[in-house]
């Protein structure tokens, strides 16, 4: 589940052949997209099927432009872009969604207690079952009783679901890495990566099979801070382990404490390739350039650089990890 910004696109472009055959990216629309997005992400991703989703651009604007332009672009490029809509949108929003289904179907989000609503959505809208891949939304995870919110989920999915599950596929999206770093003390942090852990208990709890959905390092909130506070932002760095993020959180760039971007970013990467669990993922192209970073052979990049070194390394753990 990722935004339509640069730095997600190079995120995917980067991925092994392997893991790209194994993932489905959910595009939420921002409020504004890059007339260059469609292009850098065909380049880099290939035909490949990839969502669309408009729910956040359509909250902020009022509109299902963004919407309607990226799926039309990637599909003039030749991407399998795909509509992906919740139950709970604005009619608008659903009617858009509709007109772009085609041979190739379309995501259909729920929250957990929607479940039992999808069959009539698909009926009201004549979508096939068989060509829909639904994906309940548990949120945002992270301080809640995961063993508790596991069981009440497992439950709903074998009572709705079960082993004679006619959609396309199934998937369980939560999200648990923090918003942004404002609770973190500086230097390095530990954050639990909560959805991976409800996601494995609820897989031993049912018997059949799900997929896995989450944010990256992002949160489902997508809003964006205002230029001022971005002017004052910290500049920290995030990487995914198997069962944790490792959290860089440094200082901002201005003020008489203030330290230069590159010069953080460079002590960032040379702390995370002393991480015990640096590295263990074969071929990940964010660890070689982390690598490259921390020993002068690149330029340290902007917080859109970091922002794909970030997801190229969570999505190639993940994968690895299921």
């Amino acid at each position: 589940m990722l935004k339509s910004r640069a730095g997600e696109a190079t995120a995917l472009e980067h991925l092994t052949a392997a893991t790209k055959q194994l993932v489905m990216p959910v595009f939420h629309t921002t409020t504004t997209v890059a007339p260059t997005f469609a292009q850098k992400l065909s380049l880099g991703w290939g035909t490949g099927r990839v969502a669309v989703d408009g729910a956040f651009s359509f909250n902020e604007t009022n509109s299902v432009q963004n919407f309607n332009s990226l799926i039309r672009g990637l599909r003039s490029l030749n991407v399998d872009a795909i509509p992906s809509i919740a139950l709970s949108s604005d009619p608008r929003l659903i009617q858009a969604a509709v007109s772009h289904v085609n041979a190739s179907g379309i995501v259909v989000r729920c929250q957990v207690d929607e479940m039992p609503l999808v069959p009539h959505f698909l009926n009201q809208h004549q979508i096939n079952q068989q060509s829909t891949d639904l994906f309940i939304v548990v949120g945002h995870v992270s301080g809640m009783p995961i063993n508790a919110l596991a069981q009440a989920v497992a439950a709903m999915l074998l009572q709705h679901i079960g082993p004679q599950n006619l959609y396309r596929s199934v998937t369980v999206a939560a999200a648990a890495a923090p918003k942004d770093h404002g609770d973190l003390p500086r230097g390095r942090n530990v954050v639990p990566r909560h959805d991976m852990r409800l996601f494995t208990q609820i897989q031993a709890l049912i018997n059949f099979g799900v997929d896995y959905a989450d944010y990256a390092i992002g949160h489902p909130d997508l809003s964006e801070p205002p230029g001022y506070a971005m002017a004052r932002a910290t500049v920290s760095a995030r990487y995914a382990d198997q069962n944790n993020w490792i959290i860089i959180k440094g200082r901002s760039t201005g003020g008489q404490s203030g330290i230069p971007m590159a010069t953080q970013y460079t002590s960032h990467a040379a702390a995370l390739i002393g991480e015990p669990t640096f590295g263990q993922v074969a071929n990940c192209w964010a660890d070689k350039e982390i690598h490259r970073i921390a020993s002068g052979n690149r330029r340290s990049g902007n917080r859109t650089t970091w922002a794909g070194l970030g997801i190229n390394r969570h999505i190639e753990v993940t994968v690895d990890q299921l």
